[in-house]
């Protein structure tokens, strides 16, 4: 009797447990391939997005050819034309102690905003806030950078005014940096690859602004203003629009790759407008410049 009702208990269990056991399988299957599918298609962005980033590279690399060629050309004095570089010889101590301040400045606020960035990414509550709250973090940023940005520019380059104006000038950096800290989880090689790569188009690009004619790329602030503009928009319409889509697309690859060369284009500009200002100002302010 106690057999069979033992019998009687463990055939229902059994049963349980096979279909539970079954349908387990079953969700685990469907869990599986649905993330798979989320996958794939987050892995195949769409014709039109492969089309636009198709196009910004063929723009990227032609651009990147006319500045090899505008080096070549205006590095071997081909172009008959004085240059920064053949007036170095003739400058006064002055002018190079103004232009050697600069570019001082700019190397210290690049190892500044670096270690800012590095320093912020090892704080896992920093990196935890830019993560839950990604728009509060750009609109710090935002206000951070451009009101520390206001502060320094409108301090003059005086000794009572030097320690609020480079604590102006840190902070900005430090900015920044802590804008650029999410980027550290690439990976250390990628991001030594990618500051190589800047260094080598940033001096490349100062090369060929010094060779070229003197006020060759002085007439580019109107056009660079409006390639700005254009690419500011582009940015912000991003941030609403998917880049799958056709609009969205088109408005990734005019920020991204539009916004390689038109920063390519700034810094023509900005080297001969430093040297300008440097030979001709007669109060030089080496932050601001």
């Amino acid at each position: 009797m106690l057999s069979t009702v033992r019998v009687c208990v463990q055939l229902p269990l059994r049963q349980g447990v096979k279909n539970f056991s079954r349908r387990a399988e079953e969700f685990n299957l469907a869990s599986k391939a649905r993330i798979i599918e989320d996958t794939t298609i987050i892995k195949t962005p769409g014709r039109h997005f492969e089309r636009a980033e198709k196009y910004g590279k063929v723009f990227l690399a032609g651009a990147s050819g006319a500045g090899l060629l505008a080096l070549c050309y205006y590095g071997s004095g081909m172009s008959g034309q004085e240059s920064a570089a053949d007036r170095a010889i003739l400058w006064p101590p002055y002018v190079k102690e103004r232009i050697n301040a600069t570019y001082g400045y700019l190397a210290g606020s690049l190892a500044f905003t670096g270690a800012s960035a590095v320093l912020f990414s090892r704080s896992a509550r920093g990196m935890a806030f830019l993560s839950a709250r990604p728009y509060m973090s750009l609109g710090l940023f935002l206000i951070g950078t451009i009101g520390s940005s206001m502060v320094c520019r409108s301090l003059p380059y005086s000794p009572e005014f030097l320690l609020p104006k480079l604590g102006a000038f840190s902070t900005m950096c430090g900015v920044a940096g802590i804008s650029l800290a999410p980027l550290t989880f690439l990976g250390g090689p990628l991001i030594v690859k990618a500051a190589l790569y800047t260094a080598g188009v940033v001096g490349a690009l100062s090369l060929t602004a010094a060779t070229a004619p003197s006020d060759k790329f002085l007439n580019m602030s109107g056009p660079l203003s409006i390639g700005l503009g254009v690419v500011c928009v582009s940015a912000l319409g991003g941030l609403f629009l998917p880049a799958t889509g056709l609009v969205g697309s088109a408005l990734y690859t005019v920020s991204m790759y539009g916004g390689l060369v038109l920063f390519s284009g700034f810094m023509l500009y900005d080297t001969q407008r430093v040297i300008q200002y440097a030979e001709l100002s007669p109060s030089y302010d080496p932050v601001n410049a």
